[in-house]
């Protein structure tokens, strides 16, 4: 096969990706069957969301400022009104970006880095996919950006049936864990891995938090690394199956975001769309209502 380009990078769902890898798996928000109409049978498309294009947006702006335009173009429903001018989301994003690569912990990331940077290797015999946002060699570090909206609120994950912060509750170890492996296998270099996280500029101060988070905890990475050699055995078998004999989500997992949902939350678009075949399944949740924090 030929490796994915920045043009067809998201196209190319013969390579497995961590966004894939949740999209798959149960626990973790996903819809095996939503993730076969998707990747596999191509009959279903997610629609985008404006969250998406700002942070599409603030990665050009700050890691890569030749794509910015394409960014906008890609984005433009989202990141303009409907008379075509740009949102305010829009332009918080110009600003924030050009101040976050100005910014002390900007340069240092940046210094020497590469940026945006696409790598493929194989896992279990199955090819991965994956971009990076920064490599630095001068660092040693695997660096992803992040908008961390939440980047000091504890929040409730149904994964781990806790509190906890942003970096657990997005499973951003998992992705990271990831790339370290990723970068092993194609590049032969063992970098340490962290995450760049900056929160949203504020709608009228224009203030904004900006923070690099070590990701060094090995209990984690490894938990993570054994979970997706796991899953990624699973989900080749499942790529095989017949849409119909796919689990589906249950309603209690309709978000990879993992919010907590009222008892009778709808499952995933796919599934809202074609629950009529056969029931929701429960393989793989580990969610229990009764433990669901009060509000």
């Amino acid at each position: 096969m030929t490796p994915p380009t920045i043009l067809d990078y998201y196209d190319r769902h013969e390579y497995m990706s961590w966004s894939q890898l949740k999209r798959w798996i149960p626990e973790l928000g996903g819809c095996p069957a939503a993730a076969h109409a998707e990747y596999v049978a191509r009959t279903w498309k997610r629609k985008g969301a404006e969250c998406m294009g700002l942070g599409a947006l603030l990665h050009a702006v700050v890691l890569d400022p030749d794509d910015t335009d394409r960014v906008l173009e890609e984005y433009r429903e989202h990141l303009h009104t409907a008379k075509g001018v740009p949102t305010a989301g829009h332009k918080r994003m110009l600003q924030q970006g050009a101040e976050l690569r100005e910014h002390p912990l900007g340069v240092s990331m940046l210094d020497g880095a590469q940026c945006e940077g696409i790598y493929t290797f194989e896992l279990g015999g199955v090819p991965w996919k994956m971009r990076v946002d920064i490599v630095n060699n001068r660092t040693r570090r695997i660096v992803d950006l992040k908008r961390m909206g939440q980047m000091y609120r504890k929040q409730f994950s149904e994964y781990y049936m806790a509190y906890v912060d942003t970096i657990d509750l997005m499973h951003y170890y998992g992705q990271m864990s990831l790339y370290q492996t990723g970068l092993e296998r194609s590049e032969g270099e063992t970098m340490d891995i962290g995450i760049w996280g900056a929160t949203p500029p504020d709608a009228k101060t224009g203030e904004f938090d900006t923070e690099y988070f070590s990701l060094d905890n090995t209990e984690k990475i490894e938990h993570y690394a054994r979970m997706t050699r796991e899953w990624n055995q699973i989900i080749a078998e499942w790529k095989t199956w017949e849409p119909r004999d796919l689990p589906r989500c249950d309603p209690y997992h309709a978000s990879n975001m993992e919010r907590v949902l009222p008892r009778d939350a709808a499952p995933c678009g796919w599934c809202r769309n074609h629950r009529e075949s056969y029931a929701h399944s429960h393989i793989g949740a580990t969610y229990d209502p009764d433990k669901r924090p009060r509000r």
